[in-house]
């Protein structure tokens, strides 16, 4: 997935959503072994997207922008 610097915030939210919806087909696999790590690895990239997530809102609720 690549989004351009300039995208607009549609663009953006339909390439994440896209990007995480085929993530989570091939993860869910059953043919496909995941370590450990490699599942640390992806609930950390979670944290970080949940944290932004909760910024953004906070953002929203006061109508500032970052």
């Amino acid at each position: 997935m690549v989004i351009h610097d300039d995208a607009d915030m549609a663009e953006v939210v339909r390439e994440s959503v896209a990007a995480l919806k085929e993530s989570a087909r091939h993860v869910g696999k059953a043919d496909r072994h995941i370590s450990d790590a490699q599942i640390a690895e992806i609930e950390a990239a979670m944290d970080t997207l949940k944290r932004t997530l909760e910024l953004k809102k906070r953002v929203n609720e006061t109508g500032r922008s970052l």
